[in-house]
């Protein structure tokens, strides 16, 4: 059993790195409550076929932000077992794709729908980072994407895992384990799961990077 010290953990990551299979597994390990990221959307499929829409991005992105922030709100409703939560995603990075795609006037009508979110929910007491190459991303959707997602230009992949890097290597709100995961794939085995998990049990303050080297 691992002695976890904290009560809420939060992974966080570009697309296809591994974050939802990793929060079940760790879940499951150490008997926790695992939340996932908003799945369904009315509008991304639309969204995803004519990107050039705006009315649509706006949309797609306000069920996003709306979603996300009412599932983190329900986490203040605290069981009265003491179950540490696994989410396999924050609040914060739905920034992330607002900004990438709302227009000036938009984002004032975002901003303010998410802080009225984020001054209420529950926030993470410790956060995980995965980091992906640019080539891995790539390979992991040309893998694992949809017909949809290996439509999108590679170009916007790389953008995004930037961005996705730019938001792990600033925050520091909590103590964060920033994980470098091109060789770490939890949909084919398990491996790295129980250094992880180590690390995370021994990472106390401030953001700790952390690399598991290839198998010979």
């Amino acid at each position: 059993m691992y002695n976890l010290p904290y009560e809420y953990i939060a992974i966080e990551g570009p697309p296809k790195s591994g974050k939802k299979i990793f929060g079940v597994k760790i879940a499951t390990r150490i008997n926790g409550r695992f939340v996932p990221d908003v799945e369904e959307n009315p509008y991304l499929e639309k969204f995803l076929k004519n990107p050039k829409d705006e009315r649509l991005a706006f949309l797609t992105q306000l069920v996003f932000l709306v979603e996300r922030g009412r599932i983190l709100l329900s986490l203040k409703q605290r069981s009265i077992f003491k179950e540490i939560i696994i989410s396999s995603f924050m609040l914060e990075k739905d920034k992330i794709f607002a900004y990438k795609f709302l227009k000036e006037d938009e984002l004032l009508i975002y901003n303010k729908m998410y802080e009225l979110f984020y001054r209420s929910i529950r926030k993470p007491d410790f956060v995980v980072f995965f980091q992906l190459t640019n080539n891995e991303l790539l390979k992991r959707i040309e893998k694992y994407g949809t017909e949809e997602e290996k439509a999108i230009p590679s170009r916007f992949w790389k953008e995004l895992n930037d961005e996705y890097n730019h938001f792990a290597f600033n925050y520091n709100q909590t103590p964060s384990l920033v994980i470098k995961a091109d060789n770490l794939d939890f949909r084919e085995n398990e491996r790295g799961i129980s250094e992880i998990l180590k690390e995370i049990a021994n990472t106390t303050q401030d953001k700790k990077f952390f690399f598991i080297e290839e198998e010979n």
